[in-house]
């Protein structure tokens, strides 16, 4: 899947480590040629890409209806191909090289490879409790307020995954990806693009008997029988994390 990427976007980034909920805006591109050739409504595109690639990690998805319903634009309007001819954007292939200087990310791949090396500590994060505030039904969210798409995955790679590492310990194959679901699962991609972090999810998915259904909480009887969903982990912005910090490791 292409992916798209501000030319010089740390010029317009003031931190390097973090996603603010803005970006710097220089007053000298209004004597830009470049944006000056520009119709209207490739240069309001361009202002809503330049958030975007402030809350992805500066790789937008090749993704029309995405962006546009993150934009609040009209269908019609996601044209990006100006912006590409006039340099404002550059292309990622198959986000396994970057253009123009921008850094490579991981393949998707690497999400689906096995999790079975990755160290696992038993007592991970000790100050958490796995029996407190299991939250099985997860909190649905409202309206997301942000994007959350990343160039290097997809829904597709991510339920193809959840197959791969959980489907075989008994929890439900994914068979479809809704409309729901793609939404909900660009946006925990966004939050997290990094395979690696899935990869750490899906190792403690494993190692959680609770999780797994195998076990309610301390009792034996808080929660029976539930067990964890594609549809419970993607959710909200909490339930992944939850898991990545190990707080149903037994």
């Amino acid at each position: 899947m292409r992916t798209f990427a501000v030319k010089n976007f740390e010029r317009f980034q003031h931190y390097k480590d973090r996603k603010p909920p803005w970006v710097k805006l220089y007053r000298d591109i209004w004597s830009d040629r470049q944006f000056f050739r520009l119709a209207p409504g490739s240069k309001l595109l361009l202002f809503g890409m330049f958030t975007l690639a402030s809350l992805t990690g500066n790789r937008i998805p090749e993704d029309a209806e995405w962006i546009a319903s993150q934009l609040c634009l009209p269908l019609k309007a996601i044209d990006v191909e100006p912006l590409v001819d006039a340099g404002f954007l550059v292309v990622v292939q198959d986000a396994s090289e970057a253009l123009a200087g921008c850094e490579q990310v991981a393949p998707r791949s690497s999400l689906l490879s096995s999790v079975s090396d990755l160290d696992q500590d038993p007592d991970q994060d000790p100050d958490q409790d796995p029996d407190q505030d299991p939250d099985p039904e997860g909190e649905t969210e409202g309206e997301p307020s942000r994007p959350a798409a990343e160039g290097a995955l997809r829904p597709e790679d991510l339920a193809e995954a959840w197959n791969e590492h959980c489907a075989p310990l008994g929890l439900p194959a994914v068979r479809e990806l809704s409309a729901s679901r793609r939404k909900k699962a660009l946006l925990r991609l966004g939050e997290h693009p990094r395979a690696e972090w899935w990869s750490s999810v899906f190792a403690n998915i494993r190692a959680s008997p609770f999780l797994r259904g195998l076990k309610g909480g301390s009792n034996g009887s808080a929660h029976p029988g539930w067990r964890a969903t594609f549809d419970w982990l993607i959710e909200n912005d909490t339930n992944g994390v939850k898991v990545f910090e190990g707080k149903y490791n037994e």
